[in-house]
């Protein structure tokens, strides 16, 4: 009888800890699939507002006369840009984090370049290679939140893998 008694009790404290620990992994799923949904709108927000800026930048440095009016538009964009960044820094993993300061940081880079070549005589660092630069940061934040959901950053391996014989259509 007490044999009963102990089979029951452990039954009922395997079956406790199983639903704790299920429950425990459900809210870190649900936790990491908001993060997921959250951080998503935010990532292409920046990608976007980064286009923007760079849109600026590129005209700031081809116009004569409305030079000071497509760097204001840019410094507008940087501004928003770092608005997104500051979101998420809340809830993007460290790499993502990362990638976003550093791009954020290239375009308040790529302002003060253009504005002290405005106000001096200054050489500023070419236009194209702002540009590369900026565009290469864009990219490591694109691999490093794909990364975060999931995704492979190059889908070569896709393509590759349809082109071997018997590998697919």
């Amino acid at each position: 009888m007490n044999l009963a008694v102990i089979a029951a009790f452990t039954a009922a404290a395997i079956s406790l800890v199983n639903i704790v620990v299920t429950a425990w992994l459900a809210s870190g799923s649900q936790f990491r699939q908001w993060q997921r949904e959250e951080a998503r709108p935010i990532t292409a927000r920046i990608l976007a507002l980064s286009g923007e800026a760079c849109l600026a930048w590129s005209h700031a440095d081809k116009a004569e006369d409305d030079r000071q009016k497509h760097l204001q538009e840019g410094v507008a964009a940087v501004n928003k840009l770092r608005y997104e960044q500051a979101q998420l820094n809340l809830i993007a993993t460290p790499p993502t984090r990362q990638a976003a300061e550093s791009l954020v940081n290239g375009h308040m880079f790529a302002a003060a370049q253009l504005l002290g070549a405005l106000r001096s005589d200054l050489q500023p660092t070419p236009m194209d290679e702002l540009t590369a630069t900026l565009e290469a940061w864009e990219r490591a934040l694109i691999d490093k939140f794909r990364a975060d959901l999931g995704v492979p950053a190059d889908r070569r391996w896709l393509r590759r893998l349809r082109l071997r014989p018997g590998g697919g259509s």
